[in-house]
């Protein structure tokens, strides 16, 4: 992202709410903000290092699903073991 400054001064305008008590003509607006620079998007090269980095350690291993599903049933029994303990 950069900012970019303008040169002119661009408004934010919105027509007046319809009021039949108001005495405005129905061209009327209302200055709600102005604006004095932009931000645009800039296109960049990716940086697929580090995303291959982050990746890494995340790499699916069909074993290791059954490795993880073994492990929370031990805690799992484990913690029912010490409720029923505390009885």
């Amino acid at each position: 992202m950069r900012s970019i400054a303008l040169s002119n001064t661009v408004l934010v305008v919105t027509p007046i709410p319809d009021d039949p008590s108001s005495d405005v003509s129905n061209d009327a607006i209302v200055i709600r903000d102005q604006l004095n620079e932009v931000i645009e998007p800039v296109p960049i090269v990716p940086k697929l290092h580090k995303l291959s980095a982050m990746l890494r350690d995340r790499q699916y291993d069909e074993g290791q699903e059954d490795e993880d599903i073994g492990e929370h049933e031990n805690k799992v029994r484990q913690i029912s073991c010490c409720c029923a303990s505390n009885r």
